[in-house]
């Protein structure tokens, strides 16, 4: 029988902590845009590393590093691939680089402090996985907006899935993470790509003008079939320990997906 903490969210909130903690650095909030803490990603992923048995130290241990690679991660995307003429673009640039640089190396030093050989070939190996996809979605630049979202969705799950291939018993897993890793991205795409009107990022170095409603309507479809799939996966599952908290997390999903809508509405109807 698994042995449920009886405090799952305060050992959450925990982790949470030491990875702001971790996370801050001066140079990088006054010069660059802190990457958010992917929220729902870093929740799952603790919730199924508490499902699989796994002691809270040690998930601790896996979940500050990976989240702060998470974020080296997405520093590094905010650096453009277009030419830069200015000063200021060129010192940006820059700047993105050191600021993703500096969280892969708290990442570094971190794991070096943890004795788990298995550990460290995962995350190095999903780095790796990831920084590859990432070449193919740039460099390609007449990739269609399905192919690059399904590409953007393979980046995205890449550094969590793995933990399933060494920890993972259940199957159903694997399709609950896969699931809110799409609702995750969809959700915070679309947010960001119609507050600023601008291209979501997996579409940002397309060669050609990018159709902003049919990359919205693209996310909002892909955000409606992963959280009906959610619902039937939790209704059909035996993780009761689990099921409350993740019940929990889709309807703060819902109440985002909700605005968004609400926003996307007003947009048409020019309010």
């Amino acid at each position: 029988m698994k042995q449920v903490s009886q405090r799952p969210n305060g050992d959450f909130f925990d982790i949470l902590s030491e990875v702001r903690k971790q996370a801050e650095c001066e140079f990088v909030q006054r010069y660059v845009e802190v990457p958010s803490i992917p929220m729902l990603r870093m929740k799952i992923l603790f919730l199924f590393l508490q499902d699989s048995g796994v002691p809270m130290d040690k998930i601790k241990d896996y979940l500050v590093p990976t989240i702060l690679i998470q974020m080296g991660l997405d520093c590094h995307d905010e650096v453009t691939l277009f030419p830069q003429t200015t000063e200021r673009g060129v010192r940006e640039r820059q700047l993105s680089v050191l600021a993703g640089d500096y969280y892969s190396s708290k990442y570094y030093f971190l794991l070096s402090e943890i004795e788990d050989i298995g550990l460290i070939r995962h995350l190095a190996l999903a780095v790796s996985e990831i920084n590859e996809l990432k070449t193919k979605l740039y460099t390609t630049r007449n990739m269609n907006v399905a192919l690059s979202f399904y590409m953007q969705h393979q980046i995205d799950a890449s550094l969590y899935m793995g933990f399933y291939t060494r920890f993972g018993k259940s199957p159903i897993w694997k399709e609950i993470m896969e699931s809110v890793v799409m609702i995750e991205r969809s959700i915070v795409e679309l947010e960001e790509s119609r507050i600023g009107q601008v291209a979501p990022r997996f579409l940002r170095n397309r060669a050609y003008e990018v159709n902003l409603d049919e990359a919205h309507d693209l996310l909002e479809q892909s955000y409606e079939e992963a959280f009906e799939k959610l619902q039937k996966l939790l209704k059909f599952t035996n993780l009761h320990h689990v099921r409350e908290e993740m019940v929990q997390l889709m309807q703060g999903c819902q109440q985002r997906m909700n605005h968004q809508w609400r926003v996307s509405d007003g947009l048409r109807r020019g309010v």
